[in-house]
């Protein structure tokens, strides 16, 4: 059992070494690792094996385990570890579960040494528990980190396809180009300067796109005839020449595209405020399509203070920041409100799909609630919700985008802190689809939506798992199957 694990110092395992300058380093592949994480690329290592790093100074919980080689500041300790008596792995979860904090002997900047470090008591059972142990929880760890690059990839092809329909607005472009009535000729005439080079641009896509389907088989064929009658170079490059778009041709919507096409006009207009917008497309202010509301919404300051309490403890509803949001809403870090509060918080309770904003502060974070939880949620300080019938997926994306963020910007002001009111975020103007068109979108958005909040829902799980082994696993608590303990070991 865990008790009867040999305790030894931290200094016995493994060596602990200093960062060094980057400044002169030269960019390149290898990861430099400040106390906040990668701050650069570079081109030299200072190790390429398995290590550990710790914070000297700053926030002294954020270790890292590292197995590729990499570079590291002077923030930094990094470590080699002896792999005849310890598992990297186990070492670092060993360290994952103590304060550093706790340890500090800064002042104004919290810091670590050598000596303190070295001194550090740890468990260490043989080296075959050791990486039994590493391998359940960096099998769970594995499950978390495939999970959250694929939500990753799931938010980035939901901003690709907002990007595509409301910014560059390609369907339209595509129906204009393809209408009946249209031909390169009249491209000059029928199109202001502003949107000739988009057409074009989206001419020469399409066309690719065209001819990418329609030539892939016959320039397989055409390499293996070439390499056949050529030599092994000249036919290499005779491949690899890109076939130029045909720009003669009228270009054809896509199949699987159509269906969605035709929701999307084939016709410009020009609005005073956002230059050239599709025909029929409406610039609303936000306040006239959406309910936009926050947490003093619900009283005055005094009545909030005599209704409202906040605890780390465990409570009815979660109150949800910012803060919740950078923390990856973990439950451990949040703060709670009871059934009272909560109740006497009606007028920003959260269902889940709301768009939430930071307007002190970080300003501009833009989030959804964390309905994957399973909790009710009200909104906490420092934060606006949006809510709308139909629009809440293209609010989010829409003041996620680079646009939304530029006109939060222009309503910003505030020099020891940067803030806005709701007065000015409801006088903002919104570029408004139809509702044909936003139908269309929120079916495309949900199939992704749905997907990475089930990844969400999963990926909470499994860390909620591991946050209740790794403490009960490290301490030998849970015993390994199969695996002999040191009581057990007969000379």
């Amino acid at each position: 059992m865990g008790s009867n694990w040999p305790e030894v110092t931290l200094g016995e395992v493994l060596e602990i070494k200093y960062g060094k300058d980057h400044k002169k380093l030269t960019e390149g592949m290898i990861p430099c690792y400040g106390s906040g994480g990668v701050m650069r690329y570079v081109s030299e290592f200072l190790y390429e094996r398995e290590s550990i790093l710790i914070p000297r100074k700053g926030s002294l919980n954020n270790i890292y385990f590292i197995d590729t080689p990499f570079w590291t500041v002077d923030t930094l300790f990094w470590s080699k570890i002896n792999k005849i008596i310890a598992d990297p792995k186990f070492i670092y979860y060993q360290l994952k579960l103590i304060d550093f904090n706790r340890l500090n002997e800064g002042s104004a900047v919290p810091s670590l040494t050598v000596p303190i470090l070295k001194n550090i008591k740890i468990k260490l059972p043989l080296l075959k528990v050791q990486q039994e142990v590493s391998k359940i929880l960096s099998g769970l760890d594995k499950k978390i980190e495939l999970n959250q690059k694929t939500n990753q990839t799931l938010e980035q092809m939901a901003q690709a396809l907002f990007k595509s329909w409301f910014v560059d607005f390609d369907p339209v472009f595509d129906n204009l180009l393809a209408s009946v009535d249209f031909n390169l000729e009249n491209l000059e005439n029928r199109l202001p300067d502003q949107l000739k080079q988009k057409a074009q641009r989206r001419l020469a896509a399409l066309n690719s796109l065209k001819n990418t389907a329609e030539c892939k088989a016959s320039l397989i064929a055409l390499a293996h005839e070439l390499q056949a009658q050529l030599p092994t170079k000249e036919a290499t490059q005779a491949a690899e020449t890109p076939i130029k778009p045909d720009f003669s041709a009228k270009p054809k919507i896509l199949a699987q595209h159509a269906n969605t096409h035709a929701h999307f006009p084939n016709e410009f207009e020009h609005n005073e405020q956002l230059g050239w917008i599709p025909k029929s497309w409406n610039n609303r202010d936000i306040n006239s399509i959406a309910e936009i509301t926050d947490y003093v919404a619900n009283g005055s300051f005094a009545s909030l203070k005599e209704n409202v309490s906040l605890s780390d403890e465990r409570g009815y509803a979660l109150y949800i920041r910012t803060t919740d949001f950078k923390n990856e809403f973990s439950l451990t870090k949040a703060k709670y409100v009871s059934k009272h509060s909560y109740d006497f918080l009606k007028k920003s309770k959260l269902i889940g799909d709301e768009v939430i904003i930071s307007n002190v502060g970080d300003v501009g974070t833009v989030f959804r609630p964390p309905i994957w939880l399973g909790m009710p949620m009200t909104l906490g300080s420092n934060a606006i919700s949006l809510k709308s019938n139909k629009l809440n997926n293209y609010l989010y994306l829409y003041f996620s985008n680079d646009f939304g963020q530029y006109q939060i910007d222009s309503i910003t002001s505030g020099s020891a802190q940067q803030k806005f009111n709701k007065t000015g975020f409801r006088k903002l103007s919104v570029l408004t689809p139809s509702i044909e068109v936003i139908d269309v979108f929120n079916t495309s958005y949900d199939e992704l939506n749905y997907k990475l909040q089930k990844n969400k829902e999963n990926t909470f799980s499994i860390t909620s798992l591991r946050d209740a082994l790794l403490p009960k696993l490290i301490s030998g608590e849970l015993q390994m199957p199969d695996v002999a303990s040191d009581d057990e070991i007969v000379d």
